[in-house]
């Protein structure tokens, strides 16, 4: 790829792990949802990359559709919105346009996946529950953070939760990315991922470079691979890292105190700089 066009955020899609969870949990959610419905969760806090790979997934099958949601939307917008994404007309009543979207998803059994869904109130699972899953028999994929999660296994004998048990009775599966990314022996991504992700236009991670970027990944509230993507893409410009053509920890570790990034303080910053010190040290040897 041309320097330029990394410049334009035109690098290319990379299949990473996550991807292939994501995809594989949308693949079993929809095979198993020939007679009725199933539903499957995808939970994970920001920069997880949750919405580049379900877009991604989204715009390589035409089976699906895509959706972000926000908090602002009622039932009434989701639905309009749903029906926009599958060509019906999205004005009048709820009744009316949802009529028109159980019709559609009935004929071309799409899958419908929504993101942003960490808002949703329990009658608004409910309605979803049962227009796309009970009376379109479609897959349905919700995509939010933990507080998606803690509504969906709340105590369904709370006051306006019975629905619940209705909704949990078609839950086929749950992707905690949040759980998943805290496991020490490789977090989310493996240091080959780390680097087809961040080593581009010349310019390399050490493995100090690629273990600080793993430990960002696996640390809660730091904004995970976002994060990594905004010091990178900092560093690039700098004549520092042109001039030695490639990325450690001490230069992560320096940007992060630079930038005075909010996730500063949840970061184990001297292990981070103690790894740089290990990259020096094994080049020393290597030289000597």
């Amino acid at each position: 790829m041309h320097n330029d066009e990394i410049k334009k955020g035109k690098r290319p899609f990379v299949q990473t792990a996550i991807a292939w969870k994501i995809g594989s949990l949308i693949t079993q959610t929809d095979a198993f949802s020939a007679e009725e419905g199933k539903i499957a969760l995808i939970i994970g806090d920001s920069g997880h990359g949750k919405s580049v790979c379900l877009k991604q997934y989204s715009e390589a099958n035409k089976n699906t559709i895509y959706i972000q949601l926000d908090q602002a939307m009622r039932s009434s917008l989701i639905f309009s919105e749903i029906a926009r994404a599958v060509g019906v007309d999205t004005f009048g009543w709820l009744s009316r346009i949802s009529a028109s979207v159980i019709r559609k998803l009935k004929e071309r059994h799409l899958i419908v996946i929504l993101d942003e869904a960490s808002s949703l109130k329990v009658p608004q699972l409910d309605l979803l529950r049962q227009i796309i899953t009970v009376k379109a028999h479609c897959p349905l994929i919700l995509a939010g953070n933990s507080d998606l999660l803690k509504t969906v296994m709340g105590p369904a004998v709370k006051k306006g939760y019975a629905a619940l048990d209705q909704f949990r009775s078609r839950l086929m599966a749950v992707l905690n990315l949040d759980a998943l990314a805290i496991d020490e022996n490789d977090g989310l991504y493996t240091a080959k991922e780390i680097r087809r992700l961040y080593e581009y236009g010349g310019i390399r991670l050490t493995n100090s470079g690629v273990a600080t970027l793993k430990r960002i990944c696996m640390t809660p509230g730091t904004g995970r691979l976002r994060t990594c993507s905004h010091i990178i893409t900092a560093l690039h410009t700098s004549n520092v890292v042109t001039s030695k053509g490639f990325i450690d920890s001490s230069l992560i570790v320096a940007v992060i105190e630079q930038l005075d990034l909010p996730m500063r303080s949840l970061l184990p910053i001297a292990t981070m700089e103690s790894a740089a010190d290990e990259d020096a040290e094994q080049t020393l040897i290597k030289a000597g």
